[in-house]
């Protein structure tokens, strides 16, 4: 006769664990017991854990996801996740309803290539969230499409961050050029006449910078006389003062072309290079 009991047994790294005991008496004939057997609760715990639906059902009310999955016809049979309460809603609220009637017609069009059998990864803007989802053809044993299953990720934090990122960028860039445009300034003395005084280090995006912006300049008040005043640079290198006499160069071309357009004969226009002091080279 086979008997089981269950005990409480208290194990060196674990609390309480619930041990069942089986165990046989003597037969009444003199047969020999059948050997004791024991179990743990633990062992059940442990077949639940490898469930797949636990860890879904985990995932599912924890993260901010939405997972469900339509029919053939587009009607929702499951509809759960944390992400559905951020948009207002509660899981299982949209069951019964159908998919091709409550999203925008880029999603709905992602949503019509899974059900043509595609795998489809995409970005949304639903219902005042961002989204980035997944749509997966579902496929019966018989090989036919039996409907779809989606999973949404709300990435609304995610994407506020980034638009922060962009917006903080986009300053430091509109600072570096208010540094840039101060490093050279090109200021008007006379009605034909700029002075650009340059100070400081004068590397080669500098001088590029200079260069756009006085072929601008020029261009804008039709100057006839520059004078570039090198007396507060301090470093001036090889390929910087190249950039220089090219740059000098070309405003001359175009300071001739544009007074011979304007008063159809020979012009002087002139650049000057003014410098107190040498500016040490860095070859």
């Amino acid at each position: 006769m086979r008997t089981k009991k269950e005990a409480l047994v208290r194990a060196r790294y674990i609390p309480y664990v619930t041990v069942v005991i089986d165990h046989a008496r003597v037969a009444r004939d003199g047969a020999a017991p059948a050997p004791a057997t024991f179990g743990t609760t633990e062992e059940a715990y442990l077949a639940e854990l490898a469930d797949p639906a636990l860890a879904l059902e985990l995932i599912a009310n924890n993260l901010p996801i939405t997972v469900w999955c339509c029919d053939k016809t587009g009607v929702f049979r499951v509809h759960q996740g944390k992400a559905a309460e951020l948009v207002g809603m509660k899981p299982g609220d949209l069951v019964g309803l159908n998919i091709f009637e409550l999203y925008t017609p880029e999603t709905v069009g992602a949503i019509k290539r899974a059900y043509d059998g595609e795998t489809m990864h995409h970005f949304s803007v639903e219902y005042g969230h961002h989204w980035e989802s997944w749509h997966l053809p579902a496929w019966g044993k018989n090989g036919e499409l039996i409907g779809i299953i989606g999973v949404g990720l709300d990435v609304s934090e995610s994407k506020r961050k980034e638009q922060e990122l962009s917006t903080q960028l986009e300053l430091i860039q509109q600072q570096q050029q208010i540094i840039r445009d101060l490093g050279t300034p090109i200021i008007q003395v006379w009605d034909d006449v700029l002075t650009v005084p340059m100070m400081g280090v004068v590397d080669s995006r500098r001088a590029a910078d200079l260069m756009e912006a006085l072929l601008a300049e020029v261009t804008r008040t039709r100057t006839r006389f520059i004078i570039l005043d090198l007396t507060g640079v301090e470093l001036l290198d090889t390929a910087t003062a190249s950039h220089l006499l090219r740059m000098v160069a070309a405003i001359r071309l175009l300071m001739r072309s544009s007074d011979l357009a304007e008063r159809g004969g020979p012009a002087r226009p002139g650049v000057s290079v003014r410098s107190d002091k040498p500016a040490r080279a860095n070859q």
